[in-house]
């Protein structure tokens, strides 16, 4: 069926989900664009839930996507699975995929390089230039590392284009990456665009291929994301832990369950400054209980197991006693309801 899109003007201070799909003076943002099949369950039937301006407010299962672009010849087109162009249209293929993302700008300029025989794709306005050396590096780092700790990345390419907004957000095979990170970049490590970077690409792993129920069990994929992110500086940054400690968790005092929905909130930015906060602290008091070997070869079966399907957080929980003699149980009474 044929629809038309009355799409919003970004907001640079804005906060997802609004605005995931938006446009502003120099692009255009297409995530969650199309209405999309929600999942089916055996035994529980169609999966549907109540939309809320809170977080990711989607629950997906992998497709294959055939998506064909009509736009002016300037405008780059920063979309994973290019296949050509015929007919005046671009044409891309995405496989397996729990969603299709693109974003367009005249402005675009590309910078080009490779994870583990990945090609990887990096999109920055002109204005920021000198930071698409930067942001490609630490994309490359974070997929190398991810890749060694949890297992094969699940696409044939990765792309990472700026965005209009503060948010950032992970797609299949491609990350849209919060403008606002780009405009505090001060060609430093301890920044929020390296720590969101990490945190994006980890998304490709959590999400991605294992997915989960984002509006009922956010903490699923996000807790593993924050702690992605830990595991990034303990690799490439050692010396900055604890200033990721406090920049990104600590200062906004997070508290509360770690198991709560998306309805538990008013706002994008209470949800990410609380659960997210208390996300990292439950991985990182998990992996202190099973010990650093158990929590990693517990993480590696998990996206083994899982990839393709809906975890749950039961799943999770489940899989990670498996992996220790240590009773969880305390671990688990400290962060959940």
């Amino acid at each position: 069926f044929g629809y038309r899109l009355a799409l919003p003007r970004l907001d640079p201070s804005g906060w997802g989900p609004e605005g995931n799909a938006g446009w502003g003076p120099e692009l255009l943002q297409m995530g969650d664009w199309y209405p999309a099949l929600v999942p089916y369950q055996d035994g529980a039937g169609w999966q549907s839930w109540e939309y809320w301006p809170v977080g990711d407010p989607v629950v997906s299962l992998p497709g294959d996507y055939d998506v064909r672009i009509r736009t002016a010849a300037d405008v780059v087109v920063a979309a994973p699975g290019y296949a050509g162009e015929a007919d005046g249209e671009r044409q891309y293929r995405l496989d397996g995929a729990r969603s299709f993302a693109f974003l367009a700008s005249p402005n675009y300029v590309r910078f080009d390089g490779t994870a583990g025989g990945v090609p990887v794709a990096v999109y920055v306005t002109r204005a920021y230039a000198a930071v698409g050396p930067v942001v490609l590096e630490t994309a490359v780092g974070a997929l190398q590392l991810f890749g060694e700790l949890y297992g094969p990345y699940p696409y044939g390419e990765f792309v990472m284009a700026q965005n209009g907004f503060l948010t950032a957000m992970e797609y299949s095979a491609l990350v849209s990456l919060s403008g606002f990170a780009f405009d505090s970049y001060a060609d430093t490590p301890d920044s929020l665009l390296v720590a969101i970077i990490a945190h994006e690409v980890a998304h490709q792993w959590w999400y991605g291929a294992v997915g989960n129920d984002q509006v009922s069990e956010p903490w699923l994929d996000e807790s593993l994301a924050m702690i992605s992110e830990l595991l990034y500086y303990e690799r490439f940054h050692p010396e900055l832990t604890a200033w990721w400690w406090q920049f990104r968790v600590d200062r906004w005092e997070p508290a509360g369950a770690v198991d709560v929905s998306i309805y538990d909130f008013g706002s994008s930015e209470r949800f990410v400054h609380n659960m997210y906060g208390q996300a990292a602290h439950f991985m990182a008091d998990l992996r202190q209980a099973m010990g650093a070997a158990a929590f990693g070869s517990f993480l590696r079966d998990y996206y083994q197991q899982y990839a393709g399907e809906l975890a749950t957080g039961a799943d999770f929980l489940g899989l990670a006693q498996a992996y220790t003699a240590v009773d969880l149980g305390p671990v688990r009474d400290a962060y959940f309801r």
